[in-house]
């Protein structure tokens, strides 16, 4: 089985966070909660000696870095699993701290894998890390997004992991368009899918298993995952603004925009995002 990381790519609010549910109730694959250790150590220990010390040391930057608390893995655990590996670069200490939360999701032989937002504008990166990677890019139709950027920032939440989102359509757009533009750019060849979130709420079996022949792992023949049992492990911290996790699958919101958005919004959308929305689906190719 290649052994080659997954990471999840995607703008705020198109679905990563239930892709990476769906995913996780395959057993030879696990994803853990969102946490951008990986690209914000980089800098300081791409080039490190793996000795004793600093396989110590490591393990303390990565137990201190935001949002890994919500891992649940205590920091002499994250040392024991550098102990155990031979490591060489600084993939190879990654790798380690995902094998080891693998570990206590019962998954210690899976391939793993990583969602984050944070990711799409730095694929160069990723790839610098993990040449041989895959990656899953997806899509939701903007107007949608532009919907859920305005719910969110009407909700009460209390997490301090709080996300901050535009909330005008303008700028919604832009960021969407820059964000999937600069994931595009990097995604060559084979090694990346690209789905679209109405596909995966519409046609969930289909979709994952697409995930799962990136991967060359087995198909889930003849079922639709329980998000109930897949996603057991998302923070109950960050489920004030994913609470629809907590249910399951939803087609509801798709073509929200057509009752949630004025006109005047959705062309101004359309206007700035346009041709992207039409490369992905969402609009009609314009006949000259």
């Amino acid at each position: 089985m290649n052994r080659e990381p997954l990471f999840i790519l995607g703008n705020p609010r198109s679905g990563t966070s239930l892709l990476r549910s769906l995913l996780n109730a395959h057993p030879d694959l696990c994803i853990p909660p969102e946490c951008g250790f990986l690209l914000w150590l980089y800098p300081h220990w791409k080039d490190a000696q793996w000795t004793a010390q600093n396989r110590h040391a490591f393990a303390a930057s990565v137990h201190a870095s935001r949002k890994f608390e919500t891992w649940e893995i205590e920091q002499d655990e994250l040392v024991k699993a550098l102990n155990c590996q031979d490591i060489g670069s600084y993939a190879d200490a990654a790798s380690c701290i995902y094998q080891a939360y693998a570990s206590t999701r019962g998954h210690a032989d899976s391939i793993w894998g990583d969602k984050n937002n944070y990711y799409i504008a730095h694929v160069a990166r990723l790839k610098q890390i993990f040449p041989g990677a895959r990656f899953v890019h997806i899509v939701r139709d903007v107007r949608d997004v532009a919907c859920s950027y305005r719910e969110l920032g009407h909700k009460t939440i209390t997490s301090i992991y709080q996300p901050s989102l535009e909330s005008n359509c303008a700028a919604i757009a832009e960021e969407w368009r820059s964000n999937n533009e600069s994931a595009q750019l990097h995604l060559l060849g084979t090694d990346h899918i690209r789905i679209r979130y109405e596909d995966l709420v519409t046609q969930t079996e289909k979709t994952i298993n697409s995930v799962f022949d990136l991967l060359c792992i087995d198909q889930l023949e003849g079922t639709t995952p329980d998000l109930h049992v897949a996603n057991l492990d998302e923070p109950i911290e960050f489920l004030q603004w994913k609470s629809k996790l907590k249910g399951p699958v939803d087609a509801g919101s798709v073509g929200r925009f057509k009752r949630d958005l004025a006109p005047e919004a959705i062309q101004e959308i359309e206007v700035i995002a346009g041709s992207l929305l039409t490369e992905y689906g969402y609009l009609p190719v314009r006949k000259h």
